[in-house]
């Protein structure tokens, strides 16, 4: 509860600045808030110009010295939306941060301006693989592998689903190995009750 009442000073910060025109005013106008801040993961929006990495820069500081909570500036990064890059290396210069291009990694999940990578999809269909319980799986009860199903496995893609979605591919994927693993208990294997257009054997 305090480190979040004191993220919320950072936010206070941004939003004064943006009031008293420090920051400029955000495009389009329904883009209202220059920080987006979860737990210990902060986004913050800003014009790409010298005068808003310079404020952002003070801003920060003035921040660490309140609360004692420095910002590691070379574990940041620097994205461009819109921008051309030509005007990246200068706000690198000023605040320090490490430049990254689409898509990147917020709360573990991929945000990008265009589609996202087949090959960063695929990280999630892994991650339930890994959840899969291979050493007692086969000996659960199928109740047992059912809670399993339904509270760890399908909830990694839902979080996904939430926030951005899955191409049907994926979510095809995903069914496929909730569905060895609640007739079978492993990740391969064949299934009691087959899919009328595809069976369930690797």
């Amino acid at each position: 509860m305090l480190f979040i009442i004191a993220m919320e000073v950072l936010t206070r910060l941004v939003s004064t600045a943006a009031d008293d025109r420090l920051l400029q005013p955000m495009r389009p106008p329904t883009l209202r808030h220059h920080c987006s801040l979860y737990a210990d993961d902060v986004i913050i929006f800003m014009h790409p110009n010298a005068a808003d990495a310079r404020a952002i820069r003070e801003i920060l500081s003035i921040f660490a010295e309140a609360s004692g909570l420095r910002t590691n500036l070379t574990k940041c990064s620097i994205t461009s939306i819109y921008t051309p890059d030509d005007n990246l290396p200068q706000l690198q210069q000023i605040l320090g941060c490490q430049l990254a291009e689409f898509p990147i990694t917020y709360l573990s999940l991929p945000l990008s301006t265009r589609r996202i990578p087949k090959a960063r999809i695929q990280s999630t269909v892994e991650a339930i693989e890994r959840r899969l319980a291979r050493c007692y799986g086969p000996l659960m009860a199928r109740s047992g592998q059912l809670i399993w199903v339904k509270s760890v496995l399908s909830a990694i893609p839902i979080y996904t689903l939430i926030a951005d979605g899955l191409p049907p591919w994926a979510i095809e994927a995903i069914n496929a190995i909730c569905r060895r693993f609640l007739w079978t208990g492993k990740e391969a294997g064949k299934c009691m009750v087959a899919k009328s257009n595809s069976s369930c054997e690797t």
